[in-house]
C-alpha cells in the first residue's frame, strides 16, 4: 500500500499458484504455493497536554503492522451446483504458513497535521510456522473444456493466537480468491 499519512495496509494481498485435482463430478483437491500479507492497525486515543507558557498539543499514533508468510494450503472444494458453465461450490481447508518477516510503521500526528513515521522489523516472539483454517463459497465459470475462471470469497483465520496475553489476538482475514484456472 502507498503512504500518504493517512491510510497505510488498507489493502494486503496474497498470490501464487494453486494446484487442483477433480476426485470426481463434484470433489476437488487445491493446493499451492502462496505469498501472503496479514496485517492489523491499532488506533489510539489523542493524547492532550499544555505546557509550561500555557501552549497545548496534542498527538494521535497510529501503527500498523504488516506479517509475511509463504502459505501451502490444502482445500476441498464441494461443488453442490453444477449446470453448463456454471459451478457453485464451498471450501474447507487448512494451511500452513512459514514466517519470513514483520514490519511495523507508527505514525504520530500532532494538531498542526504534521506527522513523522518510524519503520522498525520486530522478529520476537512469532512462530516460524503457523497453521490457519480457511472457509468460502465460490462461482467457477467454464469458458471451454480447459480454461476456467474462479471467484470465491473466502474467511481465513489462525488455529492458535498470535498475541497471548491477558487479552488474545487471533490473526485473521476476509477476502476473495480469484483468478484464471488451465486444466492441463
Amino acid at each position: 500500500g502507498a503512504f500518504d499519512g493517512t491510510h497505510y495496509f488498507d489493502f494486503l494481498f496474497s498470490g501464487g499458484f494453486t494446484f487442483k485435482y477433480q476426485l470426481n463430478k463434484s470433489l476437488e483437491l487445491e493446493t499451492g504455493l502462496l505469498y501472503s500479507q496479514k496485517g492489523q492497525k491499532f488506533i489510539s486515543n489523542s493524547v492532550t497536554w499544555t505546557a509550561p507558557q500555557g501552549t497545548t498539543s496534542a498527538i494521535n499514533r497510529r501503527q500498523y503492522e504488516q506479517y509475511v508468510y509463504i502459505e501451502i494450503p490444502l482445500k476441498c472444494n464441494y461443488y453442490f451446483f453444477n449446470q453448463g458453465p456454471i459451478k457453485i461450490y464451498s471450501s474447507l481447508g487448512i494451511s500452513g504458513n512459514l514466517f519470513l518477516g514483520k514490519k511495523t510503521v507508527t505514525i504520530l500526528e500532532n494538531s498542526k497535521n504534521n506527522y513523522s513515521k518510524a519503520w522498525s522489523s520486530d522478529l520476537t516472539n512469532i512462530p516460524l510456522l503457523e497453521f490457519g483454517l480457511s472457509s468460502g463459497i465460490g462461482v467457477r465459470y467454464d469458458f471451454s473444456s480447459t480454461v476456467y475462471f474462479k471467484f470465491e470469497p473466502t474467511y481465513k483465520q489462525f488455529i492458535r493466537p498470535l498475541v497471548d496475553a491477558p487479552v488474545s489476538g487471533y490473526m485473521y482475514s476476509l477476502g476473495a480468491n480469484f483468478g484464471w484456472f488451465f486444466k492441463i
